[in-house]
């Protein structure tokens, strides 16, 4: 009977344990700040990509992972670009940024273009995850973004 009852206490005090582990690590909240242009040539364009980190935890953690898939809107589905794929992002608590470079072929580029001349606007989607991790804790996040430009505007 006492073995019992000890094994229901032992029981009860991992799942206050493992209940209260998960909510140690507090999910970062990542936007997209900036697209920016870089470079172009006749056969590549290059953009970085700049993303606000907001790590509200009281210490740093990392990023196992984060992707990114970048697409624009060709009438009325969505057509790939590039994707961006990092491992292993350091972030410290607090606000921090970090700046993605971002490479692309300009025969993709190509398409989007008849698709600008098209519908006099060219919309940008950037949506992906990150996989922020704290010594065994993980918690997926997502990225989402989306901007319109007009054809008389830029980035």
């Amino acid at each position: 009977m006492k073995k019992g009852i000890i094994a229901i206490i032992c029981l009860m005090v991992l799942m206050v344990f493992i209940g209260g582990c998960s909510s140690v690590l507090k999910e970062p909240e990542i936007t997209v700040q900036n697209v920016e242009l870089v470079n172009i040539t006749p056969t590549d364009l290059n953009l970085n990509v700049s993303l606000a980190i907001n790590n509200s935890n009281m210490f740093g953690i990392k990023l196992d992972t984060l992707t990114c898939n970048v697409s624009y809107q060709n009438s009325s589905a969505w057509s790939p670009l590039t994707q961006i794929s990092m491992k292993n992002i350091q972030v410290d608590k607090g606000s921090s940024s970090l700046v993605i470079p971002v490479h692309m072929k300009n025969a993709d580029l190509i398409k989007a273009g008849f698709s600008l001349m098209k519908d006099k606007e060219f919309t940008l989607k950037i949506e992906g995850s990150a996989n922020p991790s704290w010594y065994g804790i993980s918690l997926p996040v997502t990225v989402p973004f989306t901007k319109t430009i007009l054809l008389n505007k830029t980035f």
